[in-house]
């Protein structure tokens, strides 16, 4: 390994294994496999920084957070651990194929719509998909004070997104998806509190969502069937957030992505 600049640093031991371009402030650039890897925090989009260093090597440019769990380089291990955090919260952690998170305070997802405020600062933990995808996850949380919510996420960008799963809304904990096309709608249903957590499935296939809810993770009920942008790419992944307060804990688990189910629409299975 050839080090550029900086001086050394630990190479996470998943980073090598996919080329991903992401994109980096103060990091260490190394030579890795054939490719310039950045090392440190992330998150300026400065293409001038990729430019500089493709042209001075002619070699490919890939950039890691410090986290490991943070790199969607990684190959095997749980779901979780190929994601990359939105608003990445102060205390979280992968253990068991679970993934525990609490979230910071005032974290929230929504656009314009009756509050008339836009909020991108809940906590999604995105994977990338391509094409037609079904993803599900089960989530539990000790769900307390207004709009406390958690579930999964499906993202292009800011304005084009939707969340699904549990939120408080006047005093009880509901079932519920906000569908986002520049501007936030919201739709809620009951749900048995009784229950022990939440099974969420998502599909996108040829522009069309559909979600489905699950108490025992074998029967599937629709929640929601709406139309959705067609993309080259989407994000999807768990999501938390607490515009009220912070510490809400949640647990994620089962996280699964896979291709589009392909079921029929009253298939409940």
């Amino acid at each position: 390994m050839e080090m550029l600049d900086r001086g050394m640093t630990d190479t996470p031991a998943c980073a090598s294994q996919q080329k991903l371009f992401l994109v980096a402030h103060e990091c260490v650039p190394v030579f890795l496999d054939g490719c310039i890897m950045f090392f440190g925090g992330w998150g300026v989009n400065d293409s001038a920084v990729i430019a500089h260093w493709h042209e001075a090597a002619g070699r490919d440019i890939v950039f890691v957070s410090q986290s490991p769990t943070s790199a969607l380089t990684c190959t095997g291990g749980s779901m979780f651990e190929k994601g990359i955090w939105l608003n990445e919260p102060r205390h979280w952690s992968v253990a068991d194929e679970r993934l525990t998170a609490t979230t910071d305070p005032q974290t929230d997802f929504w656009q314009h719509t009756h509050y008339g405020f836009c909020r991108d600062t809940g906590h999604f933990l995105g994977v990338s998909v391509s094409g037609d995808f079904t993803a599900q996850v089960h989530v539990q949380g000790d769900f307390k004070t207004l709009y406390d919510q958690a579930g999964l996420m499906v993202r292009i960008d800011e304005h084009n997104w939707v969340k699904t799963g549990v939120e408080v809304s006047d005093g009880a904990l509901m079932l519920g998806s906000v569908l986002t096309c520049g501007q936030s709608d919201w739709a809620t249903g009951a749900f048995d509190e009784s229950s022990s957590g939440l099974w969420l499935r998502v599909t996108v296939a040829k522009g069309v969502m559909r979600i489905q809810h699950s108490s025992d993770g074998l029967r599937w009920p629709l929640l929601r069937l709406a139309p959705f942008p067609v993309s080259e790419s989407y994000a999807v992944g768990p999501m938390c957030c607490s515009p009220e307060r912070g510490g809400l804990e949640v647990v994620f688990s089962h996280f699964e992505v896979m291709p589009a189910l392909g079921k029929d629409l009253h298939d409940l299975t």
